[in-house]
């Protein structure tokens, strides 16, 4: 007996999305892209207003607008602090810290062509999507602390939060 089913409707794939193959980079801060260990997904949120009727029922209607959760980025810690200083003098100069860096350039720190990719690897490390998250600027740097207290030596991490415009997902 045949199958009713629609070729449709199987998924195209059995295997299941791996949380540990992905890359990150952005050419704002590239040597971030070699440490980074955790990037999120962010959720986006349409929202939606009710329109008041007189017959006791709202509707529910859509306002064209979006909630794009931040973007977290995840890396471990160099011993030169490459990685967590390419962001901490991002954020500098997006804003004064004191009268001494007034005088520090305003010099690309935010621009309209500032692009993060995420590039998620399928189960044969090959790329299968790419999140661009547009306009993007570092809200918060995470600090890392030091202890003797440790039998070995531990890997210190930072993380970064970035705001953006928006993201779109690419199929490649």
């Amino acid at each position: 007996m045949a199958d009713d089913r629609l070729l449709g409707d199987f998924p195209s794939t059995s295997s299941l999305l791996t949380g540990n193959q992905f890359k990150f980079n952005t050419a704002r801060v590239p040597i971030l892209s070699e440490y980074v260990i955790g990037v999120n997904v962010p959720s986006i949120e349409f929202i939606s207003q009710d329109l008041v009727t007189s017959f006791g029922v709202n509707i529910p209607t859509a306002t064209g607008k979006y909630i794009f959760e931040d973007l977290t980025v995840s890396f471990l810690v160099d011993e030169q602090l490459e990685s967590w200083r390419e962001i901490h003098e991002w954020m500098k100069r997006l804003g004064p810290m004191n009268d001494e860096s007034e005088k520090i350039m305003y010099n690309n720190c935010y621009d309209s062509t500032t692009v993060g990719e995420m590039t998620i690897l399928n189960s044969a490390y090959q790329p299968t999507f790419r999140l661009k998250f547009y306009n993007m600027f570092p809200i918060s740097l995470t600090g890392f602390s030091f202890t003797t207290s440790a039998a070995d030596s531990i890997q210190l991490q930072s993380a970064a939060t970035f705001r953006y415009s928006y993201y779109d997902v690419e199929k490649l």
